[in-house]
């Protein structure tokens, strides 16, 4: 069975959302158990996100040249193999790198499946609010969850089960992805509007 593109965009949203939520809570305590002061943590978030931020926009504009999925799915498979380092890497700076790159890959994940998602609501004729907000929910939903069995997986596995599972769950959300097209041709030509 086949999934329409806006269904697998649906459970995409679902997934990504889903695995970053079964982690996210735990990073903090897994830095903090490396040595890292709270202090240090908070910097190793905002650096993480100034990062991701200028790679996510950067990303965006490659996108609109090469191809949503050209750049998504590249992304997907380096966070979803760097989140799976994150449990085994001892020193402090190499952990706080690894995040970084993952939180970088996400970022450019979510800038190009939202384009390739706009994109595919305008080739089907949908509504860009409504349309959108209907696939996007799915991330919504995939984060409780995500977000309510961390707990149980950390309680299992241990922290290390946390980060394996949002990497097995990232790497799996690729595979919904790989019977959609490009929309070629299909957008408009925009400048940056920046």
């Amino acid at each position: 069975m086949s999934l329409s593109p806006l269904s697998a965009l649906r459970a995409w949203y679902f997934l990504i959302f889903l695995s970053v939520a079964i982690s996210m809570p735990f990073f903090p305590i897994l830095l903090e158990s490396r040595g890292l002061s709270p202090s240090q943590v908070g910097l190793v978030f905002s650096v993480s996100s100034i990062v991701s931020g200028l790679y996510g926009y950067y990303m965006g504009r490659v996108s609109d040249a090469l191809g949503r999925l050209r750049v998504l799915q590249p992304n997907l498979l380096a966070g979803g193999v760097m989140v799976m380092l994150i449990p085994w890497s001892t020193d402090p700076l190499l952990l706080a790198s690894i995040y970084t790159v993952f939180m970088a890959c996400f970022s450019a994940s979510i800038t190009s499946i939202t384009a390739y998602t706009i994109d595919s609501l305008d080739r089907a004729g949908a509504s860009r609010g409504e349309g959108f907000g209907q696939i996007r929910i799915g991330g919504s939903i995939g984060w409780i969850p995500g977000s309510l069995s961390g707990g149980a997986i950390a309680s299992a596995m241990g922290l290390e089960g946390v980060f394996i599972m949002t990497g097995i769950i990232t790497l799996s959300s690729a595979i919904i992805l790989l019977p959609l097209r490009e929309c070629h041709g299909e957008r408009e030509s925009r400048g940056s509007g920046v």
